[in-house]
């Protein structure tokens, strides 16, 4: 009998633990666990129970391991050997479900392992569940029945012909204008319009995760580091979100855009749409 991974993790003997690094780098990049819940499709209880490296806010264990792999790839956070060893462990079954067990996680209480072998043993609430769901397939298939019925029977009842009666209208003869004598027009006046700057550049000084999201529905979701930089098409930019906004400087043609306005007191998270930033713009010309 194979025996089944144990997940404990063993404190390091660096500084940080797995979910503290999690945690601190998170907060280095300005990022809130709303935003990593959005970008890793996980919920916001899930992104907490990572960084207490605490799995009882997950199905099981292997959900567990997969959402820690996909969060420490996010933050370029290198992944224990444990969760590693238990990814690759045969016993680890995503269709094992969790059990109160005596095992911890990092101090923390977790769950036994199985191999997901099916139980025979069937609550009273599933056998209800159970006969309610096929209950209302029934239902769906006897009102589908009927349907067809309906519209085989009174498809091909002609439409009722209504008569369409056309009212003339009624002709007014043109007024009688008196001839004017002819005067040259005025020469039209043409204003040359005012040069659009719709090159929007980003420049980074340090780690910064944007969001930037087009109106055709193209993104960029990326952590950009120092030195690199980030042109965006302003006419086509529909909103974009700044993680660490101390690291970004921002400047449209040759003009620099204040990004500190679009910042809650007390965040380093800035939150715009492209209209509010050509407003700001517009401003700056």
């Amino acid at each position: 009998m194979t025996t089944p991974p144990d997940l404990g993790l063993a404190h390091s003997t660096a500084e940080l633990s797995f979910g503290a690094s999690l945690e601190q780098a998170r907060k280095l990049l300005g990022l809130s666990l709303q935003d990593v819940s959005t970008r890793l499709l996980l919920s916001v209880n899930q992104i907490r129970g990572l960084e207490a490296e605490n799995q009882q806010a997950f199905y099981n264990d292997w959900f567990y391991v997969q959402a820690a792999k996909k969060y420490s790839g996010f933050l370029n956070i290198a992944l224990p050997e444990s969760l590693i060893n238990a990814a690759e462990h045969p016993a680890l079954s995503r269709m094992s479900p969790v059990t109160q067990g005596s095992k911890t996680l990092a101090g923390h209480p977790t769950v036994k392992i199985d191999l997901g072998r099916f139980s025979h043993q069937r609550s009273a609430s599933q056998r209800t569940a159970s006969i309610v769901f096929f209950s209302l397939v029934l239902f769906g298939f006897a009102v589908g029945i009927g349907v067809f019925a309906y519209l085989n029977l009174f498809s091909d009842v002609p439409p009722v012909q209504t008569a369409v009666i056309e009212i003339p209208a009624a002709t007014v003869p043109p007024p009688v204008v008196a001839p004017t004598p002819e005067t040259p027009p005025a020469p039209e006046i043409i204003t040359p319009p005012a040069p659009l700057m719709t090159q929007l550049t980003l420049s980074f000084t340090a780690a910064c995760w944007i969001q930037a999201i087009n109106t055709d529905g193209t993104r960029v979701e990326k952590i950009f580091n120092n030195g690199e930089k980030l042109e965006l098409d302003l006419l086509k930019l529909s909103k974009l979100v700044v993680g660490n906004v101390a690291a970004i400087s921002m400047t449209a043609g040759v003009k620099d855009v204040p990004i500190g306005t679009f910042v809650n007191r007390g965040s380093t998270v800035a939150r715009l749409t492209g209209a509010e930033l050509t407003t700001q713009i517009d401003r700056l010309n």
